[in-house]
């Protein structure tokens, strides 16, 4: 069998619609549909029916499920440890990032640890964080660092890192820009440019806009903070981000206001608790933690 139908199965399975998954696999559509066709083919019984949002497993599906969700974590494990012992390297870890370690200063920690252990090879990407537990819960990565305020530590086992506030960024010239705090009802009227809306911080702040009984203006969104951080500059908006990743910039067109009712944000690795990372991806942990806080 084909592990990487294993590999699309369990996505379609999570996503409950062609679309979506195939967009997270990077493939089509009609390829993923064909897969699975030849998957339910393999087994001998169909294992997803329609519904009117997309698909559901069957009875054969959850069975099916069951197995593949173990089955191929730990086939991936054995593979990347096999990987690492044809001599390439005397130790391999698969590492991704929220796209963030320049700005927080992350990454000089990362290169020290490269420049003193040579021998470690290290296959390091950015990604987002939906991204990246999905990565972590499919054995593609070893370890990651993410936002561990939005996490379920019940699927995850982890080590902070660091601790940030949410700021809200305004342009010099806008009247909110000189308050030493801000309140979210003081923002009802603002036009805010935000991440994505797959952005979990994007989230955080919109929600609490909700509690508050509105729902923010965002004619503008961008993946990248200092994309929006330009858009402030030009007074296009006003957006919301950590700190650490704001002021970076010291720009003087721009200003960093805290909230009243602080909300913060904690950034640290992840891994998965049913697998045992190896020696070297513990000293690695250990060091980019204790080194960043020095």
């Amino acid at each position: 069998m084909d592990f990487k139908k294993i590999e699309a199965f369990l996505c379609v399975a999570s996503q409950k619609q062609y679309t979506a998954a195939a967009e997270k696999l990077y493939t089509s559509q009609s390829a993923l549909s064909k897969q699975m066709k030849q998957l339910e083919s393999e087994i001998g019984t169909p294992l997803f029916k329609k519904t009117s949002t997309g698909v559901e497993l069957t009875q054969a599906g959850w069975e099916f499920y069951y197995y593949a969700r173990h089955a191929l974590p730990e086939l991936q494990n054995t593979l990347a440890h096999i990987e690492a012992c044809k001599g390439r390297a005397k130790a391999f870890i698969r590492f991704g990032s929220l796209p963030f370690v320049e700005d927080y200063g992350i990454s000089d920690t990362l290169c020290s640890f490269w420049a003193k252990n040579p021998g470690v090879q290290i296959e390091f990407s950015e990604r987002s964080q939906e991204d990246l537990i999905y990565a972590l819960q499919r054995n593609k990565l070893d370890l990651a660092i993410v936002r561990l305020d939005m996490l379920d530590h019940s699927q995850f086992s982890t080590r902070k890192i660091l601790t940030d506030e949410l700021v809200v960024v305004f342009n010099k010239h806008n009247p909110l820009a000189h308050r030493k705090s801000i309140d979210l009802e003081s923002l009802r009227n603002e036009q805010f440019i935000l991440p994505t809306e797959r952005s979990d911080l994007s989230q955080v702040f919109i929600n609490a806009c909700k509690e508050h009984g509105f729902y923010p203006d965002v004619p503008l969104t961008h993946s990248r903070h200092w994309m929006l951080l330009k858009a402030v500059q030009r007074n296009m908006g006003t957006t919301v981000m950590p700190r650490g990743m704001a002021t970076p910039i010291h720009a003087s067109d721009i200003a960093c206001v805290p909230f009243d009712e602080p909300i913060e944000t904690t950034v640290g690795f992840a891994w998965l608790p049913g697998v045992s990372l190896s020696r070297t991806a513990m000293e690695f942990v250990d060091f980019v933690c204790t080194s960043y806080n020095e």
